[in-house]
């Protein structure tokens, strides 16, 4: 089945849904964390999920234009994983504990059934502004004529490969996500 905007979506919510389930740490701490650190692991588990979203759409579109089979979408996303799983997934677990925190504190102020939806709502609105940055990504990437998106596409899973659409210490998202996995991996 090839990879399309609504698997990714549905993959997405089904991994942060299960996420949420399991946090157990409040993320609304402005105190201990300062506003700028809290916007800056916002913005870090954003762009590695719309990261994640766009070479998965890369990949998924390069493999249409070139007429491969699935093993080829999944062998990119596979070797892009090996270097940018653990980032993704400190993006993941960052995105359920803010949808956890947002849940809780309705709970506390609404009731049960409001705290409930307005997780759900948070989580979709997270979900969809990751999808939807991630399709940016990939669509300025591919926004040549067929030549061009052609030629993108045959060097692409070299690039993956090679480092290229990595998140690397020289990211200024690297050094927030290194902090969610370093608590992540302390609990």
């Amino acid at each position: 089945m090839k990879l399309n905007k609504i698997s990714i979506v549905t993959c997405f919510l089904l991994q942060i849904m299960f996420l949420t389930s399991c946090a157990t740490t409040s993320v609304d701490d402005d105190s201990a964390a300062g506003g700028d650190a809290m916007g800056a692991l916002n913005a870090a588990a954003g762009y590695a999920l719309a990261l994640n979203v766009s070479v998965r759409t890369v990949a998924s579109r390069c493999s249409d234009l070139l007429g491969r089979d699935d093993e080829f979408t999944h062998g990119i996303v596979d070797d892009w994983e090996i270097n940018n799983g653990e980032y993704v997934n400190a993006g993941r677990t960052w995105t359920a504990a803010r949808v956890t925190s947002i849940r809780r504190e309705t709970e506390e102020e609404f009731g049960q059934e409001k705290g409930q939806a307005a997780g759900a709502a948070a989580l979709t609105e997270l979900a969809e502004i990751a999808v939807r940055t991630g399709a940016k990504m990939a669509d300025t990437l591919l926004s040549g004529n067929r030549a061009e998106k052609l030629k993108i596409c045959n060097g692409f899973h070299d690039e993956v490969r090679g480092g290229h659409y990595d998140i690397t210490p020289q990211s200024e998202h690297h050094l927030p996500l290194t902090a969610i996995i370093n608590v992540r991996n302390q609990q």
